[in-house]
Order: structure tokens, then C-alpha cells, then sequence
């Protein structure tokens, strides 16, 4: 008996768990689909993950609506960065709010180049910061960037870590 007890406790547990780790999946396969877009600079593939009504927080408070939002990342993919570049994603957690929101931390990694004083450098960063994704009948799209922790944010040029990132 007390081994069918715990037999069903652990089936309840892990269906308990099951969509989070479920919408994690969906979730970081977007993720990996957005890495792609931008490490290809396919400007149109990437904005078409954000909701018309996507919009970000800096930290020191700062709001961008979607259309500033997407000016500044064409001017990062197509102006200040050269090729290759390469994005990568890494979900550290979820916070499930619905069926249809989550608000996920995320390592954002980059790596590309840049051209500073007539010289080109490898520039590299990273960065932990929270993104609310919407499901929609077009699968997750991201509505709103918060909580960007410039405070631990690394970055380096050409290996160098720089002490005022």
C-alpha cells in the first residue's frame, strides 16, 4: 500500500510540473528561432516575435514602445554590429502566470563585431533580464522587456573584460 502511495504521489508530482516544463520547451524553442533571426540580422524575423504592443523598461526607468524598441534593434543588428554575429538565449527560470503568460529570466548572450577608432573589435556580452511572452494564435510573442540587470552585466572587447561595461 505505502509503495502504490508513493508510486501515485510521484505521478501527481510530475504532472504538477508538467507544463511548466512544457511552455519552458515552447518557449526556448522560440528563443532558439529568435538566436537565429538575429545571427542571420533578418530584421523582419526578429520584430515579428514582439506583440504590436511589445514595450521595454530600462533600468534606470526608461520606457520604449514597440516602434522605438524596433529602431533600436535595427540600429544594433544592422548599424553598430558586423557580422558574424551570434546570439544565444539561456532560460534560467519561469514564472508561469497563466496558461497564456509567462515571465521568464534569461541569459542573453551576444557576440559580434564593431568598428571603434577605425579598428574592428570583437565585442561579447551578457546579460540577465525579464521577458513576459504571450501565447497567441500565432504561438508565444514577446509583449514586455523589464528587469535588465546592467548591475551584473559582463562584456568584453577583443577578450579584454571591461570594467565599465
Amino acid at each position: 500500500m505505502r509503495r502504490a502511495l508513493s508510486a501515485v504521489l510521484l505521478v501527481l508530482a510530475a504532472c504538477a510540473t508538467a507544463p511548466d516544463v512544457r511552455i519552458q520547451k515552447e518557449i526556448q524553442a522560440e528563443y532558439d528561432r529568435l538566436a537565429s533571426a538575429s545571427n542571420r540580422q533578418d530584421i523582419d524575423a526578429v520584430l515579428s516575435f514582439r506583440l504590436p504592443t511589445f514595450e521595454a523598461f530600462g533600468p534606470q526607468g526608461q520606457h520604449n514602445n514597440a516602434a522605438e524598441m524596433a529602431e533600436y534593434t535595427r540600429n544594433w543588428l544592422l548599424v553598430q554590429n558586423k557580422p558574424p554575429i551570434d546570439v544565444k538565449f539561456t532560460i534560467q527560470s519561469v514564472e508561469l502566470r497563466s496558461e497564456k503568460e509567462a515571465a521568464v529570466k534569461v541569459l542573453q548572450r551576444a557576440s559580434r563585431y564593431q568598428d571603434r577608432e577605425g579598428k574592428r573589435v570583437h565585442v561579447e556580452h551578457e546579460v540577465v533580464q525579464r521577458e513576459t511572452w504571450v501565447r497567441t494564435p500565432q504561438g508565444w510573442k514577446l509583449r514586455m522587456v523589464d528587469q535588465i540587470d546592467m548591475a551584473n552585466r559582463k562584456r568584453w572587447v577583443d577578450g579584454q573584460l571591461q570594467t565599465n561595461p
